[in-house]
C-alpha cells in the first residue's frame, strides 16, 4: 500500500469529486402535492447541499489501513463536500446491522479496501459488496476498489470486472 499511495489517493479523490458532481447535477424528483413553504421573515438561507457519503468497506483485520485511508481523505472531508462512514462510527449498544444497512443506503460511493482479509470476510463479500453491486446498477453508486496488498482479488469477478486502484495492480 505504501508504494504509490499518494497517486492512488489522488485518483480516489478525483473519483469522489466526479461522483459528487454527478449526484449534485441529478434532477430532484418533484414533490408530490407538497404544500408551498410559508415565506419567512428572516433572511433567506442558502440551501444546504447534501454531502456525498462514502461508505468504507474493510476487514477489521485491516483497521490500520482503514485509519490511514480516513487520514488521507481528511482534507476532502474538511474542505470538500463529502462525509466518510465506516463501522467505526457505530456506538456501543447500537444495533450494528441496522446502522450498517442505513449507511449503505445513504452511500453514493463505496470504497472497498481489498486484501486477503477482505476476501476472506463473508460479511464484506456477501453483504456489503453485494449491496454495492445492486446499488450501482439501481441508482448509480460509484464503486472503487483499492487493493491494499497482494491477494487473489482477480479471482472474484465482482471486483475484477472493475478498474482498481492502484492501476498497476492489473
Amino acid at each position: 500500500m505504501e508504494k504509490g499511495t499518494a497517486e492512488t489517493f489522488t485518483k480516489l479523490m478525483d473519483l469522489c469529486r466526479k461522483a459528487e458532481k454527478q449526484w449534485s447535477e441529478r434532477p430532484l424528483p418533484a414533490a408530490a402535492s407538497a404544500p408551498a413553504a410559508a415565506p419567512s421573515s428572516s433572511a433567506a438561507k442558502e440551501p444546504e447541499v447534501a454531502k456525498t457519503e462514502i461508505f468504507v468497506s474493510y476487514s477489521h483485520s485491516d483497521t490500520k489501513y482503514q485509519k490511514e485511508f480516513l487520514q488521507h481523505m481528511a482534507v476532502l472531508r474538511q474542505f470538500g463536500n463529502i462525509s466518510l462512514w465506516s463501522d467505526a462510527e457505530i456506538k456501543p449498544a447500537s444495533l450494528w446491522r441496522d446502522q450498517i444497512e442505513a449507511a449503505l443506503h445513504r452511500a453514493r460511493v463505496g470504497v472497498l479496501l481489498v486484501s486477503s482479509n477482505y476476501l476472506a470476510s463473508e460479511f464484506c463479500i456477501d453483504v456489503e459488496l453485494q449491496y454495492f453491486l445492486k446499488a450501482q446498477s439501481e441508482r448509480g453508486l460509484t464503486l472503487v476498489a483499492v487493493i491494499l496488498s497482494d491477494c487473489y482479488w482477480q479471482g472474484l469477478e465482482n471486483i475484477s470486472k472493475f478498474q482498481v486502484l492502484p492501476q498497476d495492480k492489473q
